[in-house]
């Protein structure tokens, strides 16, 4: 029976498998729907919001392929909070020991780093915050405001609209600055936004509440897995849009709170710029998985 090493990391509650992909692993774990699936099953597998799969890239020394499944198969694109779980376990395991690191995903690639394997800071780009951005078909909703994140006014029923901001990390985000009710189930917004098929590829849902103008609460319901504890890359997209939006201060660092904790946020408002994520990464425990 064959074998996969893994170590089972999370950072605030948002937890992965990290796997590093070598040739045996590629042999016999082809990364398929139903294999995720199997892995990520709180009951019948190891669990996990997300599986993350990474290796080296040949001769660039320091960059990492970085691929991540969500739990219900897909692949997508990005997540802050692996980003910085891949950086721990690529040190711990002795595959790369220095400060800084560059993953490669889907469709970009970053910096991460790190100080003492710990107080990891992750660096993203924003890529765009129109409705091409995100896969939003424009014609299905009303823009309303101005400026660099205005918000899109979609019915969801008869009775109910949201109001989102689009921002882009590389991966789709709705933010939305009208309600942040904990007893609200995201997961019925998500579905209705689905039923109307106003994008491309989903979209991963945040909720906020402007507390200071360095602060935030935030709820983020995540395609293909549901309510994450934490969320990374949509702490990012809550920033963004609350520094364009002049909710929250430029160039500060913005505190992001979420059920198990804080992510910290800094962005200076330039498009150009990096957002830089911080926040805590930790292994719960290796394991073997036999298929």
């Amino acid at each position: 029976m064959d074998k996969i090493k893994f170590s089972k990391m999370e950072s605030l509650g948002n937890d992965f498998i990290v796997i590093y992909e070598t040739a045996q692993i590629s042999k016999i774990f082809n990364l398929e729907k139903s294999q995720i699936k199997k892995l990520t099953d709180r009951k019948q597998g190891i669990g996990a919001d997300q599986v993350l799969v990474v290796r080296d890239i040949g001769n660039s020394v320091g960059k990492f392929h970085y691929k991540i499944f969500n739990a219900d198969g897909g692949e997508v694109e990005q997540c802050g909070n692996g980003a910085r779980c891949v950086k721990k376990f690529l040190f711990d395991k002795g595959f790369w020991t220095k400060k800084s690191l560059t993953l490669v995903a889907m469709k970009s690639e970053f910096l991460v780093q790190s100080v003492n394997n710990k107080d990891f800071t992750v660096c993203l780009k924003v890529h765009g915050t129109r409705p091409g951005d995100v896969g939003f078909d424009e014609n299905a909703a009303r823009e309303k405001g101005k400026g660099a994140n205005p918000h899109y006014q979609i019915k969801l029923t008869n009775e109910s609209s949201i109001n989102l901001c689009l921002v882009s990390m590389g991966n789709p985000h709705g933010v939305c600055w009208d309600t942040f009710d904990k007893s609200v189930r995201l997961k019925d917004i998500f579905e209705q936004l689905n039923a109307i098929n106003i994008f491309q590829n989903n979209i991963n849902l945040g909720f906020c509440k402007k507390e200071s103008k360095r602060a935030l609460s935030l709820r983020v319901f995540e395609r293909g897995v549901g309510e994450t504890k934490s969320c990374g890359s949509g702490a990012c997209a809550a920033v963004v849009s609350g520094i364009l939006n002049d909710f929250l201060s430029a160039n500060e660092l913005i505190e992001v709170k979420m059920q198990q904790g804080s992510l910290f946020v800094k962005w200076d408002g330039d498009f150009l710029s990096p957002v830089l994520l911080s926040g805590p990464a930790n292994t719960v425990f290796d394991g073997e998985y036999y298929v």
